[in-house]
């Protein structure tokens, strides 16, 4: 299976280097062992490994950092990125040095990493005749040309596909990990009084319920926030007064840093009252 091959593994976990040794020191080429990053780019000058397995920690030098000095060595090098919890940050960075493989709780996911592998390993000894010409290589097969070209066209749409997969994840641990602090940023920049349907409306509550990331760019993220807005609508003065409770649907977009998500500015007069209903 990977008789022919190398793997490094840079991961200080215990139980991930046991159940991976387990499963690939007696299978392939050489399975070298590093339990950090620093060792890990070592090794990986050391010994030009065919695969990189490492974690995502943080330490002096990280599984992010460390892959990014691989990729500047070899950009062709299949790495796989191993992570117990995610961070969008880090992701970002990951879809932006080129890491080829995401495993998230990989003690969970053996199965998948191990999948992984023979995958990218599959592609590498693909795509070596490609960017290791020898002279068989030059024996014109059309036959061979047009299989070969419908694989790279194959494997292009899934690593397309693949790319959207890892946004989507971006995306929703993103929405999940800021939503408490973008309804809290809501709530208190919301105004006091509303200039719709009556002279005075006050504001007697705002409760966010949705959330969703818009737009997530290098220079921000825009988040759209849609909940109910309570209100108490007064109406006259002196003997003609009332006062009528209501509540709408209301809408806003809030913009956060793409570095420190939790940082947020909500610009209160761009929020939007659906009042509708009121008519009806």
């Amino acid at each position: 299976m990977f008789k022919n091959y190398s793997i490094l593994l840079v991961d200080g976990d215990i139980e991930i280097q046991d159940k991976l040794n387990l499963i690939f020191k007696n299978q392939c080429k050489q399975f070298i062992l590093s339990n950090n990053e620093e060792e890990g780019l070592l090794k990986y000058k050391q010994f030009n490994p065919d695969i990189v397995i490492t974690n995502l920690r943080k330490s002096n030098l990280d599984g992010i950092e460390m892959s990014r000095k691989i990729k500047e060595l070899n950009y062709l090098q299949p790495i796989i990125l191993l992570s117990s919890s995610v961070e969008v940050k880090e992701l970002q960075e990951a879809i932006n040095i080129g890491i080829n493989a995401f495993i998230q709780n990989p003690i969970e996911n053996i199965d998948k990493l191990v999948d992984t592998v023979q995958k990218l390993l599959k592609e590498f000894n693909f795509f070596n005749k490609y960017t290791h010409i020898t002279q068989k290589h030059l024996k014109a097969c059309p036959k061979k040309f047009y299989t070969d070209m419908k694989f790279i066209i194959q494997r292009s749409q899934e690593v397309i596909e693949e790319i959207d997969s890892l946004e989507n994840l971006v995306m929703d641990n993103l929405e999940c990990g800021i939503q408490e602090s973008v309804f809290d940023a809501v709530i208190k920049s919301c105004p006091d009084e509303l200039m719709i349907l009556a002279h005075r409306v006050i504001v007697e509550q705002v409760f966010p319920e949705r959330l969703e990331i818009e737009s997530l760019e290098e220079n921000g993220i825009i988040i759209g926030v849609e909940g109910t807005i309570y209100i108490t609508q007064e109406y006259g003065k002196g003997d003609d007064f009332c006062e009528i409770s209501n509540d709408f649907p209301f809408n806003i977009s809030v913009d956060a840093c793409v570095t420190n998500p939790e940082n947020i500015t909500v610009n209160p007069n761009a929020i939007k009252v659906d009042t509708s209903s009121w008519y009806e």
